[in-house]
């Protein structure tokens, strides 16, 4: 019997009063298991200080503290983590030399059909912006930090201007699909309060 697997990502913020040494330590036991552990880059949104990402081989087992538990409590002061299954998707994001990840939360008023359509504006961003590798948009079906997380919208870029530049300046996205997340647009249904992260992968030849 095959056991449907779960996609995991979490944005982790250190607390100030954990030291290097702890820290480096946690670190350590995240790249045990898991596919990414990087530092967030500067210019993202609610990022954190480390991105993590992992498959899970069984969905009910996932859990956003990585299995450290207090361990990862007493050092990290925010975990903004989802799990997810994905919807919509082609290639590996994390077979690039950048990730990016961000987590969307719905608003509680928004309606299926709204939200479908903004699934698939998202999902075909891809076919207009050659810089997107591979590239995975998921629904959340367990959520942790500062909001209730509805989607996982990530990809991979072969540089980080594909990203900064190609991706966030392109058309589709400025002019279409970021009116979801505008307040004073009549499709709003994306809460602004989102988490934005990139990390450079180190390990980007690994497959999850």
């Amino acid at each position: 019997m095959c056991l449907p697997v779960a996609e995991l990502v979490a944005l982790l913020t250190w607390r100030d009063e954990a030291g290097a040494r702890e820290r480096a330590a946690i670190v350590a036991s995240l790249r045990e298991s898991c596919a990414l552990v990087a530092p967030s880059l500067s210019g993202g949104r609610n990022g954190g200080d480390l991105i993590v990402r992992t498959t899970v081989s069984d969905a009910g087992s996932a859990d956003p503290s990585f299995g450290l538990g207090d361990r990862l409590d007493a050092a990290v002061s925010c975990n903004d983590g989802a799990v997810f299954d994905m919807v919509a998707g082609e290639g590996n994001p994390l077979a690039s030399p950048v990730y990016r990840a961000a987590l969307f939360h719905a608003l509680p008023r928004a309606s299926a059909d709204r939200l479908e359509a903004f699934e698939a504006e998202t999902a075909a961003m891809p076919r207009r912006i050659a810089a997107i590798r591979g590239w995975r948009l998921g629904r959340v079906t367990q959520s942790c930090g500062r909001f209730a997380w509805s989607h996982v919208w990530e990809q991979g870029f072969d540089r980080l201007e594909g990203l900064t530049k190609d991706y966030m300046m392109a058309p589709c996205h400025w002019g279409q699909v970021d009116r979801w997340f505008d307040p004073e647009h009549p499709d709003f249904v994306i809460d602004p309060g989102l988490c934005h992260a990139f990390a450079y992968n180190d390990r980007h030849e690994r497959r999850p």
